[in-house]
């Protein structure tokens, strides 16, 4: 008697735990994925920058005009040095100033954004060296007589703004799509895990804890063979990866 008498008490609970339970879960999960989403932006980024003095300043004072806060300017030697600190994560990008003109140095493959904010930050570039090339061309015609004038706008006709990526992604998929949807299945396989293992399957807990290291080793090269072998979103050696 006392245990039938229990069990709808027992169902209750567990009515009412699950009632609360799932819309708590369900914020939790929210703020989880809207969090940094709303709340993340670039701040303090580091950018490797190889450049005249004279040209520093000036670069500085551009970057902070096209996005405030954003960059943290790292100024290095030369060319090689920028793409060496590129390509070894220890900037996310780079731009490079000589007398043929500046190279904005990005990589696709350390983070698509990185690289798309790189790639406006060379649009607006483009957009002041033309403005900059115009005014001296004005002056030119201003003075016709002036040989200096006439060399400056000589000069900023020259100046050429590119971009070179030195770590794209592959060419099945340059925007990163696939890695990028990866987040989602990932958090469902370890939510669903989670659950089969402390909620379905009761056995001790060092079966468990193998189970979910089996699970997750598994999961992990399904994943790697699916974005590797069937879409190309991955590049190189597939043991590697």
């Amino acid at each position: 008697m006392p245990s039938s008498s229990q069990t709808p008490a027992r169902g209750a609970r567990t009515l009412v735990a699950a009632v609360v339970g799932v819309p708590v879960v369900i914020v939790l999960m929210l703020l989880a994925f809207l969090t940094p989403a709303i709340n993340s932006g670039a701040d303090d980024l580091p950018l490797a920058v190889a450049a005249p003095e004279a040209a520093q300043e000036q670069l500085s004072a551009s970057l902070e005009s096209a996005a405030p806060g954003a960059f943290d300017v790292i100024v290095v030697s030369d060319a090689q040095a920028v793409t060496e600190a590129v390509t070894e994560r220890e900037a996310i990008g780079g731009i490079i100033v000589s007398a043929e003109g500046t190279e904005v140095i990005t990589a696709s493959g350390a983070g698509t954004p990185y690289a798309s904010m790189l790639t406006n930050l060379a649009t607006g570039l483009r957009a002041q060296q033309a403005a900059a090339a115009q005014e001296a061309a004005q002056a030119a015609q201003a003075d016709p007589t002036s040989q200096a004038a006439a060399a400056q706008a000589a000069q900023a006709a020259a100046q050429t703004v590119t971009v070179t990526d030195v770590a794209p992604l592959t060419d099945e998929d340059p925007m990163g799509v696939a890695l990028s949807s990866l987040g989602l299945p990932l958090v469902f396989g370890g939510m669903a895990t989670s659950i089969l293992l402390s909620v379905v399957i009761r056995t001790s807990w060092w079966k468990r804890a193998l189970s979910a290291v089996t699970i997750a080793g598994l999961g992990a090269l399904l994943a790697v063979l699916v974005l590797q072998t069937w879409f190309g979103a991955i590049a190189g050696p597939f043991a590697m990866t």
